[in-house]
């Protein structure tokens, strides 16, 4: 993820993208998933659920078609 997020930072950017700063971005979080970001958490990654939107808990298994 963290390689696959810095080829695309790039490519963004080669492209004319204005990267949002961290509130506008949270902001967005927010409308679109209805998740606050904890912007002091340690966390590099935001799960969301769509099948429990109270789940929090990030998956590392494959996605299998069903559950994820």
């Amino acid at each position: 993820m963290e390689a696959t997020a810095i080829v695309a930072h790039e490519l963004l950017n080669s492209n004319g993208y204005n990267t949002l700063g961290t509130e506008d971005f949270n902001k967005k979080i927010k409308n679109i998933f209805g998740r606050i970001i904890d912007s002091d958490s340690q966390s590099h990654f935001l799960y969301v659920s769509f099948l429990d939107k109270c789940d929090k808990e990030f998956v590392m298994y494959r996605n299998n078609g069903v559950d994820y």
